[in-house]
């Protein structure tokens, strides 16, 4: 039996994962890990014992250092100890882009076997950094399509101790964090858990989980407090002097299921989003407000202070949805009508009429 298609809706839930996936410290350790992997992976053919020696582990970090990790920037890793097949430590590691330096971590022990890569598969079962520091936000260069990891990551437990520089998040900001995730080669679906307790400000955290992908059921959960403001609004743009809390809901099973957004900042509510879906359709609601986070500020001129949306979509023939979307700002509407699917990125025989009024 074919699987059921993606509603328009489901899109619009997919959007709502991303921004459970959007904090920088899981992105940072995937990163990190998955250029571990690779690089050692690269050197697995070389003699077992030989990188236990002090010359392999230079020839190790001369291979690793200037790596291109995607839109990061590059690597370098200085003073690489330890048995590398599988237990080894790291006492500097650096990602750089244009500017220089924006992410340190330092003394990095990890546990791990090289024996799954034979697998197409990188397992840690222990990460533990004494501290990464987030110096300022990347230059992050222009995405592009990608095919996914060419390998599998999973990692049972990764620890740090977090610093967010005011350059960063506006404020300085410490936290304890643990997670875990499991990322499946070539989109093959992702799941994970992280908890990110604040040091300076007891109470204040980010709880996240998610599992989706692969054709597995969907489950995004995220619930941040800011009880007086302080770095984790500031690295949203959003003021970092004012209370902040985020809470994201998303469940899919099968054909079916729903999703909620709410964050707040003060008195503002810059993202409430909603919506609902089941095999013979669904709809999704929303506001976003521009002109609460400096990272979206540049659009006001453009947009205007906030952004709205809704979607509606209703089965028809040929694995078609009857779809009817429509964005509106202060200075733009934009309408779709017609007759497509998503998720396949399908378009019925007429087409959608898309309309723009500024």
């Amino acid at each position: 039996m074919s699987e059921p298609p993606t509603t328009p809706v489901e899109e619009a839930t997919e959007a709502v994962a991303k921004v459970a996936k959007s904090s920088l410290l899981p992105k940072i350790i995937l990163v990190v890990c998955a250029v571990l992997a690779l690089v050692i992976g690269g050197i697995a053919l070389t003699a077992r014992y030989g990188v236990l020696l002090p010359q392999g582990r230079l020839l190790i970090e001369a291979r690793a250092s200037g790596l291109k990790i995607g839109r990061f920037g590059r690597l370098k890793i200085e003073g690489l100890g330890g048995d590398v097949w599988r237990e080894f430590t790291v006492r500097r590691l650096t990602i750089s882009d244009e500017k220089g330096v924006w992410l340190e971590a330092k003394n990095i022990e990890m546990t791990w076997s090289y024996a799954a890569l034979f697998r197409r598969r990188f397992h840690a079962e222990d990460i533990v950094a004494e501290k990464v520091v987030v110096l300022r936000r990347p230059t992050m260069e222009p995405k592009t399509e990608s095919a996914g990891l060419p390998i599998s990551i999973n990692i049972d437990r990764a620890v740090t101790r977090l610093e967010l520089t005011p350059e960063f998040s506006v404020a300085r900001g410490v936290y304890d964090v643990v997670a875990n995730v499991d990322v499946q080669k070539r989109n093959g679906g992702q799941n994970g858990k992280v908890a990110i307790t604040s040091v300076l400000t007891p109470g204040d955290h980010l709880n996240a989980e998610f599992d989706f992908g692969g054709g597995r059921p969907l489950l995004v959960i995220a619930d941040a407090v800011e009880a007086k403001g302080g770095a984790l609004a500031g690295s949203l743009g959003l003021p970092a002097d004012q209370p902040f809390s985020l809470q994201i809901q998303a469940k899919g099973q099968g054909p079916q299921g729903r999703f909620t957004a709410l964050a707040k900042s003060g008195a503002v509510t810059p993202l409430d989003a909603s919506g609902a879906w089941t095999k013979e359709g669904g709809a999704a609601s929303g506001k976003v407000l521009l002109s609460a986070s400096t990272l979206t500020r540049d659009l006001v001129g453009r947009l205007g202070p906030d952004v709205q949306f809704s979607i509606k979509g209703t089965q028809a023939p040929a694995e078609l949805y009857d779809l009817d979307a429509q964005v509106t700002s202060a200075n733009l509407a934009v309408t779709a009508k017609g007759k497509a699917n998503l998720g396949k990125r399908m378009a019925g025989p007429a087409g959608v009429a898309v309309g723009a009024t500024a």
